[in-house]
C-alpha cells in the first residue's frame, strides 16, 4: 500500500510546527520529491524556516544577495542608506595600482611617498625602489 500524506493539525499560527533551519535547506540531502514536499510542508505550516541563509533571505525579499550582505552589515548607517543619503554599498577606493581598498595607514604611507618624492626628486624616490626591489628579490631567492 503507497503511503499517504497528510497534514496534521498545527494549532494556533504553527504553534506545533517543525523548525528548520537555513542551513539545513543548503545542505538536505533530498530528492526531488522530498524537497518538494517539505516546500510543502513549509507552505502549510508543518515546518517553519529558522535563520535562512543571507541568500535565502535575499531570495525571499527579491533583493540583490550582495546587497542583503552590505545590509547585514551596516545596520547602524540603516536610517541614512534608506533615507539615501549614503550609498548602501560604499565606494570601492583604488590604490595607485588599480587594485585592494585604502586604508589610513596606507594613505599615510602614500602620503609621505609624496612629500618625498617632492622633496629628494622623483629619479631618487624611483632608485630607492629598484633597490627595494632587488632585495626582495636576492631574500626570496635565498628562501628557496
Amino acid at each position: 500500500m503507497a503511503k499517504h500524506y497528510h497534514l496534521q493539525d498545527f494549532g494556533v499560527n504553527g504553534a506545533n510546527s517543525t523548525p528548520i533551519s537555513g542551513s539545513f535547506l543548503c545542505h538536505n540531502r533530498y530528492d526531488q520529491i522530498g524537497r518538494a514536499f517539505l516546500a510543502a510542508d513549509l507552505h502549510f505550516g508543518a515546518t517553519h524556516l529558522t535563520k535562512p541563509t543571507i541568500t535565502q533571505s535575499a531570495a525571499l525579499a527579491r533583493a540583490n544577495p550582495t546587497y542583503a550582505w552590505w545590509a547585514c552589515h551596516r545596520l547602524s548607517e540603516r536610517v541614512q542608506i534608506e533615507a539615501k543619503r549614503v550609498p548602501l554599498v560604499p565606494p570601492r577606493i583604488m590604490n595607485g595600482h588599480g587594485a585592494g581598498m585604502l586604508t589610513e595607514e596606507s594613505a599615510d604611507i602614500d602620503v609621505k611617498l609624496e612629500q618625498m618624492a617632492l622633496v629628494y626628486g622623483p629619479n631618487r624616490l624611483f632608485a630607492a625602489v629598484e633597490r627595494m626591489k632587488t632585495s626582495v628579490v636576492a631574500i626570496a631567492q635565498a628562501a628557496e
